[in-house]
């Protein structure tokens, strides 16, 4: 049995569950309905090779739009033919995947005419299976909470006061050791992480492509991705 988790907000809830040998596709519609197709995995993994090699190529940049659509029509036609009458026509579907699946960019998937994403709203979901909440004894937690409510010397971020709030309602709750503004360092980051089971961290921060770009900012400094990496890799 799957203890499947509901989206109520969504139209159509898609479930697709890895098998041994096969696929299992489950559809909850908004009702609350449950209908399936069980799809051999011959078919579907020789697509999602094939799409995976093409999308994690070197050259990518290069490649014709109609390949694309070729690749994605092709597991468009394994896995979603299948259960289109048991979809509605429109609305937001909710994809839950196993973790195997949750690379696939499922908005490009391509019937012939349009992608999945011009036909509907898309939202994911990790995971098939949810677990039922578990509270947890919070004398058993320990944290290390950081971040910024003051101003910094990088004036393009500005100051963070609801912060400070934030940091007193964790300690209130559990075990903490506090990195608060000028605490806050990329080194004192680094030596209380490596003791610390839970990492709570309230600040600006920027994403890039680039590792040496996407940082959290820090007392006075922009602690980046790449100075993290001990930090992560020891985790």
């Amino acid at each position: 049995l799957l203890d499947l988790p509901v989206e109520t907000s969504a139209d159509a809830t898609i479930y697709i569950i890895r098998l041994s040998n096969r696929y299992a596709v489950i559809v909850r519609t908004k009702d609350g309905n449950l209908r399936h197709r069980v799809i051999d995995a011959k078919n579907v993994n020789e697509s999602l090779k094939i799409l995976k090699q093409n999308l994690q190529s070197d050259s990518t940049e290069g490649l014709d739009k109609r390949l694309y659509q070729k690749l994605f029509g092709r597991l468009y036609q394994v896995l979603f033919v299948p259960v289109e009458p048991l979809l509605p026509q429109s609305g937001t579907l909710v994809m839950t995947v196993d973790s195997q699946l949750q690379s696939i960019p499922w908005s490009m998937l391509f019937d012939g005419q349009k992608y999945l994403t011009q036909k509907y709203s898309l939202a994911y979901s990790l995971g098939s299976e949810a677990l039922p909440p578990k509270r947890l004894k919070t004398s058993q937690l320990k944290a290390l909470v950081a971040g910024l409510s003051e101003q910094t010397n990088q004036t393009e971020f500005s100051a963070l006061p609801s912060v400070a709030k934030e940091v007193q309602e964790i300690q209130a709750q559990i075990s903490s050791t506090t990195l608060l503004n000028k605490d806050f360092t990329g080194a004192a980051l680094l030596k209380k992480g490596q003791k610390s089971p839970i990492i709570h961290i309230a600040s600006h921060a920027e994403a890039s492509s680039n590792p040496n770009k996407t940082f959290i900012l820090g007392w006075n400094e922009r602690i980046t991705l790449s100075s993290l990496s001990n930090l992560i890799n020891s985790r």
